[in-house]
């Protein structure tokens, strides 16, 4: 989790979530690579992955809290199989 993590945009998810009977949530913790984890060369280009965003263990940390507190169990997927997609660049509030 980088620059992007945004805890009161989880913050306000979990809470509606929780309102609305949801108990579980699916994350893609890479999602499609481009922000993370950082490789040593372009990534999608047999790069090797050399580590992770700065903060990323504090984010994902304050992630799963925040849907502890209200009752959502988080499911941490390490990366998207729709490579194509832009899964988490659409709104950038994700790993």
């Amino acid at each position: 989790m980088g620059s992007a993590y945004d805890p009161s945009y989880f913050e306000t998810f979990f809470a509606e979530a929780e309102s609305g009977g949801q108990n579980s949530a699916r994350f893609w913790v890479h999602c499609d690579g481009r922000d993370s984890p950082a490789f040593a060369g372009p990534a999608g280009q047999n790069s090797s992955v050399v580590g992770l965003a700065s903060g990323f263990l504090d984010n994902l940390v304050d992630l799963v809290s925040r849907g502890k507190e209200h009752g959502i169990l988080v499911y941490k997927a390490a990366g998207s199989s729709e490579r194509s997609l832009p899964c988490c660049h659409r709104r950038r509030r994700f790993l």
